[in-house]
């Protein structure tokens, strides 16, 4: 957890202050997300990404011990400390809302990573899936529209 603002200034380093709309358009893309309300909200926040990284409350960066790369697992047992730290990540997400806080995620790209395990020595072999920024949010945060759906539809008992 990381509250020092020099600090949290120098971690975020590589991460763009701006991002241009040709570029925003590319990730959208490369997204390829279909509803209306879910392409908006990543619109709205891709932007202003780096700036609730910078000014929130506290910066957690979830770390977990990965010994082989994630992409070539030697068997599915090899995953579980990966698996492991987004159950962690739910959880912080989970008590952030019960006290209504407010929470930003970001996973890291190009270098990010390896600029902040260089900043902090983190020892060999520990990886960051995500920067986390919790605070309270401005009063003018949008909050994104929940979308409609059938439970019913979802949910299976006993067979599919």
């Amino acid at each position: 957890m990381v509250t020092d603002r020099a600090l949290i200034d120098q971690l975020l380093k590589k991460i763009p202050k701006s991002v241009s709309e040709k570029r925003l358009d590319f990730i959208l893309n490369s997204m390829r997300l279909k509803n209306e309300e879910q392409q908006k909200m990543y619109q709205e926040a891709i932007p202003l990404q780096r700036k609730m990284l910078s000014t929130s409350g506290c910066l957690v960066l979830p770390l977990f011990y990965q010994k082989n790369d994630l992409l070539t697992p030697k068997n599915i047992n090899a995953l579980n400390g990966f698996a492991s730290i987004w159950c962690c990540i739910e959880n912080i997400l989970l008590a952030c809302a019960a006290e209504n806080l407010g929470c930003a995620l970001r996973i890291p790209m190009g270098d990010e990573a390896a600029h902040v395990a260089e900043v902090l020595s983190l020892p060999k072999g520990y990886t960051l899936p995500c920067f986390l920024a919790i605070g309270h949010p401005a009063d003018t945060a949008p909050l994104p529209q929940q979308l409609p759906f059938d439970l019913e539809s979802k949910l299976h008992f006993n067979q599919w």
